[in-house]
């Protein structure tokens, strides 16, 4: 791992987690985590040009390839992003669900995810998600699930990982309806670090 400087490394975080969980830095380094990358590396990369064909075949009129963000060429595990045309950007999460249906029937393995904030498509490995990241996280710094608290907007990409983390605490920003039945999930329409206080406040830490 090659060592980076702590005064370029953002104030207060241990960790950084980038590309939906394909990839963890730990505090002052500017390289992935290689015993995590190689716990999940190699085996589930999806294939890409075969993806990129479905893509274009059968969703063309739906999505676009977002050419800023996504390099000709990229290697197999990079994500591939698209933006949706017209007026699909407002259901979305219906295109995903044809997107992963579609792969899944064509053989090709892969994780397709939305991010609603940013209104993008992305197709990624299935080798390793932000559940798995956090995960990691918890044993290496010995924090129970119990004990930890995830905050992220509703149906963020973020979210429909540690979903499945059924003992953490998790404040669900952006929700236009909230419902807090449930004790250990706390919903609100507020967002950023309004909903955030507002989570703390709701489950007792502050």
């Amino acid at each position: 791992m090659k060592h980076m400087s702590e005064s370029k490394y953002p104030l207060g975080v241990d960790c950084l987690v980038t590309r939906s969980g394909l990839d963890i830095y730990q505090m002052g380094y500017a390289t992935p985590d290689p015993y995590y990358a190689e716990l999940f590396s190699g085996n589930d990369s999806f294939d890409r040009k075969p993806t990129e064909w479905v893509m274009s075949e059968f969703f063309s009129e739906k999505l676009k390839p977002d050419r800023e963000l996504q390099n000709e060429g990229s290697p197999s595990e990079e994500p591939m992003i698209y933006d949706p045309k017209e007026t699909f950007g407002e259901n979305l999460p219906a295109v995903q669900e044809e997107v992963s249906a579609k792969l899944t029937e064509m053989g090709l393995k892969s994780r397709v995810v939305v991010d609603l904030d940013a209104k993008k498509l992305q197709i990624l490995p299935i080798s390793a998600t932000i559940k798995d990241a956090i995960g990691f996280i918890q044993k290496m710094t010995k924090i129970t699930e119990e004990n930890t608290m995830i905050f992220g907007a509703k149906n963020s990409v973020i979210m429909d990982d540690v979903a499945k983390q059924e003992k953490s605490l998790l404040i669900l920003s952006g929700v236009e309806t909230p419902d807090n039945a449930d004790p250990r999930i706390f919903e609100t329409a507020s967002v950023g670090a309004t909903a955030l206080l507002e989570g703390l406040l709701h489950h007792a830490i502050l």
